[in-house]
């Protein structure tokens, strides 16, 4: 299942209204009675690989493969165990220890793009609303496939043996692409096929508030309500988004520091608050439950992860109308609970949703809004690009983002 949680985190935690939009936060609000319509367009890449829970990381492919040898088959089908004692007295080699159906592939290839209208007013000099609606491109290739089987050879070897030998192999000689395909089907799974969708995500609410103004320093507070409009998890549906449909409150603080009428600095610190809810999950019975039955659906109590965001950013102006930044971020995302009155294992759907994302920042901006007032521009705008890369962590995975941003002012 492909979280995206970077996407989500920055899809729901970045600015709605800030004049400039790059890898300079800025605590600037608009002027009053000023209305500020924008659209961010954006490419996320990278996404078919995942930074596991110890760093390393991994292709989605990789991690998302099962490896059939015969521990593994004893644990599904326990009568295997019976057939690799057997095999293991045909000479020194242990052939029943190094029976290998081979590996199950699943190879994924996400590519989202998204698109968010806003708009935003300036209620005074220090209070800024706005409002955004992020759309959600979401386009995944998926298919199955076997490797590496050892089944053939190892008959080879053991040919002369009894025919419960033989019909153990032949009940072992199956596909499992074939296999698992029949196993989701009959626990009420989606096929795993590719897709292409689009999604209208959680409605994002926004304000912000001056706190102090002087010529060299700038606080502001940011507030981001997002509303549970976009689509919930599907517990039948293994390759869903499953980004939206959650409600939370992103409390920023903003600083901006100007040595320099060239330079600037900035700092920002924002807690992510996720309201408690309910959802329907498959609850898994046991530690190697990856694939629930339908009868473990249950509506649970969620109280998503709570995350901590840093950065600290650096801008320079150039030219007249150019500014080029750079910045780094942290995202710490706490552990997900559930609770639910049926008496199951819901510790083990909490499995590995900690995460932490470092990201390193890059923007440059062109903002016409002086030569507007100078008569030298026909409209007073700011358009905006930053790439964002995450360049490690553990639990998310690995983007790449590129974005667009079109600001205008009235």
């Amino acid at each position: 299942r492909s979280s995206v949680f970077t996407l989500m985190l920055f899809l729901s935690s970045a600015s709605a209204f800030s004049p400039a939009a790059h890898a300079m936060d800025t605590a600037e609000s608009l002027p009053g009675k000023i209305n500020s319509p924008q659209i961010r367009m954006g490419v996320v890449s990278g996404i078919g690989q995942k930074y596991t829970s110890s760093g390393d990381l991994v292709t989605l492919s990789d991690y998302n493969s099962i490896e059939f040898d015969s521990s593994t088959l004893v644990k599904i089908e326990p009568d295997v165990q019976q057939l690799v004692n057997v095999l293991n007295q045909y000479g020194h080699q242990q052939l029943g220890s190094s029976l290998h159906l081979g590996v199950l592939h699943l190879e994924t290839q996400p590519e989202v793009t998204y698109m968010a209208p806003m708009h935003a007013y300036g209620v005074n000099e220090k209070l800024t609303i706005a409002v955004g609606l992020p759309i959600v491109k979401y386009n995944n290739k998926i298919s199955l496939s076997q490797s590496n089987s050892n089944l053939n050879d190892i008959r080879a070897q053991a040919d002369s043996g009894p025919q419960e030998l033989t019909d153990a192999f032949n009940r072992l000689d199956i596909s499992l692409v074939q296999t698992i395909e029949e196993e989701l089907a009959k626990k009420g799974y989606k096929p795993l096929a590719s897709r292409s969708e689009s999604i209208v995500g959680d409605v994002q609410l926004a304000a912000l508030a001056q706190l102090l103004k002087r010529p060299r320093h700038l606080i502001t507070w940011k507030s981001i309500l997002s509303l549970p409009t976009g689509p919930a998890d599907d517990p039948d549906d293994l390759a869903d988004l499953a980004i939206f449909g959650q409600t939370s409150l992103d409390e920023t603080i903003v600083y901006n520091y100007k040595p320099h009428h060239r330079w600037s600095l900035a700092g920002k610190a924002g807690y992510k608050y996720m309201l408690p809810d309910k959802a329907t999950k498959r609850v898994p019975r046991n530690d190697s439950d990856s694939l629930p039955d339908a009868d473990t659906k249950e509506s649970v109590n969620r109280k998503l992860g709570d995350t901590i965001q840093l950065n600290a950013s650096a801008g320079f102006k150039f030219l007249k109308n150019w500014e080029v930044a750079a910045g780094y971020e942290i995202a710490y995302k706490g552990q997900d609970q559930f609770s639910g009155s049926e008496g199951r294992r819901y510790d083990l759907l909490s499995k590995d949703t900690q995460s932490e994302a470092h990201r390193t920042r890059i923007g440059l901006s062109f903002d016409s809004t002086a030569s507007y007032f100078a008569k030298e521009a026909l409209i007073p705008s700011v358009i905006s690009y930053e790439f964002i890369d995450t360049i490690r962590g553990f639990n998310i995975e690995r983007q790449t983002i590129h974005e667009l941003w079109i600001t205008l002012f009235f």
